[in-house]
Parts: structure tokens; C-alpha cells; sequence
């Protein structure tokens, strides 16, 4: 069965508005780490540097549909006997996201 995150590892609770500044910072930051160059500009490092930045915040790309093995990781961590929403919905949640999820 699947493990909940700790909480550190997880994005700050921040409203819609603060999420979206946040993550924009990190994109941003993530760029220019990447590519300090007026010139030859290379889209696929920084891109996957994006990913890899935005992972490390605690964020995640994921498909807005879940994929079949996405539905399966959650099917597969609901532990029998678990009754609060909030901790069947949590171990559901992260093994979607770790399932779905681009550059894990």
C-alpha cells in the first residue's frame, strides 16, 4: 500500500493567487539557472529544469484526466479499513500524482 508524503514534501498551502506567483518564481528561477545566454537558447534544458524545479517545490505536472495507471496506483492504495475521508483520500491522491506525474 501506498504511503502518504510527509508534509514537507508537499506544496505550501497558499491561495490561487499566491500559488500562481509561486510557481511562477520557480519557472522563472528555474530558467535562468539554466541558460544564461542571449543566444543559443536551449528550450529542452530549461524546460525539463522547469519540471525538475517545480517537483522540487513540491509541485507536479500531471494529466487533467487520469491515465489508466494513474487510476490503478489509486484503486491500489486505498487500504482496507481506512475510514476518514481525509486519509483515503490523501494515499489516493499521492499515488495518482506519483503515477501520473512527468519527470518523477
Amino acid at each position: 500500500m501506498a504511503q502518504r508524503r510527509d508534509r514537507k514534501d508537499a506544496a505550501p498551502d497558499l491561495t490561487q493567487g499566491q500559488m500562481d506567483e509561486a510557481v511562477n518564481e520557480v519557472i522563472a528561477k528555474a530558467i535562468q539557472s539554466v541558460d544564461w545566454t542571449f543566444f543559443n537558447e536551449n528550450y529542452n534544458r530549461q524546460a525539463e529544469e522547469v519540471v525538475r524545479a517545480l517537483n522540487r517545490s513540491g509541485y507536479a505536472i500531471v494529466p487533467r484526466a487520469p491515465s489508466k495507471d494513474m487510476v490503478d496506483a489509486g484503486r491500489e492504495a486505498i487500504e482496507i479499513g481506512q475510514h476518514l475521508p481525509s486519509a483515503v483520500a490523501g494515499v489516493v491522491f499521492d499515488a495518482m500524482v506519483e503515477a501520473g506525474s512527468v519527470l518523477p
